[in-house]
């Protein structure tokens, strides 16, 4: 090999270990500084805000459970109340598209024999239900529902829900009493320390719940056939929120 090609050889070489540690330099580079944002000195805190509303807006859960020797005699028992239920219930001013099923079932009773008989279990019987849901937007028309169906046939009553089909309002409230107490806290945290609020770094929503409906159980109804008109109170709903603010100081 002549002294020239040696020569690019070594440069060659020379080259690509330069390059080799500037790329290794950008491949690996160097620990960023903490930004002036991190640096900045914060106080963090979480506010909560509930408000109250009536709710305008009930769903009632009731329905027929029948028994008969056989599951054909049963169906037809419970269809004929349900379809009595309905009617008197449309009768009575409830829309015809505010009244669904909920829930159908059929399902066999057994005889269990004693374990000296050493017999297998045989069905003595077949129970159907079949559950109906009622919305109303009237809630006063609840107690009244509640007996007529009754009335007409019902012999289960699983549950009422009174909810609210609008909380928007409700929301932002809770959440400006959200936001407002997190600035006492963080006043009063700066206070103690002896610093001053410089200002909002960031804001987030930690959660804004809709209130969960309230649920009467059917367990609570055991005498809604009676001559007095069944009494129903829906009470009021909770709304709640929160929030995270992240406040500079100085």
């Amino acid at each position: 090999m002549t002294k020239a090609g040696k020569i690019g050889i070594v440069l060659l070489i020379t080259a690509l270990l330069v390059g080799g540690s500037l790329i290794g330099g950008i491949l690996v580079g160097e620990p960023l500084p903490a930004s002036a944002e991190e640096q900045v000195p914060q106080i963090v805190v979480t506010g909560y805000g509930s408000t109250s509303v009536s709710p305008d807006q009930a769903k009632i859960s009731l329905g027929v459970l029948t028994m008969a020797p056989t599951a054909r005699e049963a169906q037809q028992e419970n269809a004929a109340r349900a379809n009595k239920i309905v009617g008197a219930l449309v009768n009575a001013g409830v829309p015809k598209d505010k009244i669904a099923t909920q829930g159908y079932s059929i399902w066999p009773e057994y005889s269990y024999p004693k374990p000296e008989e050493k017999k297998a279990p045989s069905i003595v019987a077949y129970r159907v239900s079949n559950t109906i849901l009622i919305t109303l937007d009237d809630i006063k028309k609840a107690g009244n529902v509640i007996d007529t169906a009754v009335a007409a046939g019902a012999n289960q009553v699983q549950s009422i829900q009174f909810l609210r089909r609008d909380t928007g309002a409700a929301q932002r409230e809770a959440l400006q009493k959200a936001c407002q107490e997190a600035r006492q806290k963080a006043d009063a945290i700066a206070q103690s320390l002896g610093v001053q609020i410089a200002g909002v770094q960031s804001v987030q929503e930690s959660g804004s719940a809709t209130p969960p409906p309230i649920v009467y159980p059917g367990a609570k109804m055991a005498n809604v056939a009676g001559s007095a008109p069944t009494p129903i109170e829906p009470g009021e709903l909770q709304v709640n929120a929160s929030v995270t603010v992240v406040f500079r100081i100085k």
